[in-house]
């Protein structure tokens, strides 16, 4: 993909030595014209191919992990089903304490929750500040509660109707650490809908941890797609991919 990219620059660049010491302006003319031309071809199958190959990756890996945790539950005699899903920021997060600007959308479910239906993807914002299980995870590996009741005092989300889809949930960060540095793009989220309250341990650690090392790729992932995003293009591919998620 970013070979084809390479090669398409470089043809036009030798295309460009070519001609370098053209004295006739026609052919210097026509050189800028086929440039321009193949140069905008290129970008936009780059940008085309990059998008696929991104949308591709999170069916994978949310419909993969959706099913580890479905085994997972009915391990534990449970016949629920998880909904996974992946919440990103409006932009890269480094700084844990400069959040107050940084909303959070939706931007990929599961395909069979996104197939039902009942589920938004980027219709709703959220803030940061205002969601207990998004300001604890900058500062712990993931945040686990089952059983959430509407009055829980313990528990803040800005969605006042998420009791209508879930009552537990795991969120875990989906960052990427550099030796003396860390980069927040979002989140991955598993929630069920329980109506037993006597099992009270459906979501569990080990659980979580499974989510933690599937986010842990997805960090990676997102550091390498966007640096080479913004290496060819000079742009950030996640506020891209942000705002083309957002209704």
């Amino acid at each position: 993909m970013n070979s084809k990219l390479q090669e398409e620059l470089f043809d036009i660049d030798k295309l460009g030595a070519k001609i370098k010491d053209a004295k006739d302006e026609g052919i210097n003319v026509e050189y800028k014209k086929i440039k321009d031309e193949r140069s905008e071809t290129a970008i936009k199958d780059y940008k085309s191919s990059m998008m696929k190959e991104f949308n591709h990756f999170l069916s994978n890996i949310t419909n993969k992990l959706k099913y580890i945790l479905d085994i997972a539950l009915q391990d534990k005699g449970c016949l629920l089903e998880t909904s996974i899903s992946v919440k990103q920021f409006n932009r890269k997060v480094e700084d844990v304490g400069d959040i107050k600007d940084v909303t959070v959308i939706t931007t990929f479910r599961d395909s069979q929750s996104y197939s039902q239906g009942k589920r938004e993807i980027g219709e709703k914002a959220y803030s940061i500040l205002g969601n207990t299980d998004f300001q604890y995870c900058l500062t712990h590996p993931y945040f686990l509660k089952n059983n959430i009741c509407k009055n829980d005092r313990t528990y803040d989300n800005e969605n006042k109707e998420f009791l209508e889809y879930y009552n537990c949930t795991i969120v875990v960060p989906i960052k990427y650490s550099y030796p003396d540095s860390t980069i927040f793009y979002g989140y991955l989220a598993c929630d069920i809908f329980n109506t037993d309250f006597a099992k009270d341990n459906l979501l569990d650690d080990k659980m979580a941890e499974i989510i933690e090392a599937t986010a842990g790729i997805m960090g990676s992932y997102f550091d390498s797609i966007d640096y080479q995003w913004s290496f060819f293009l000079n742009d950030d591919f996640m506020d891209v991919f942000f705002k083309m998620k957002k209704k």
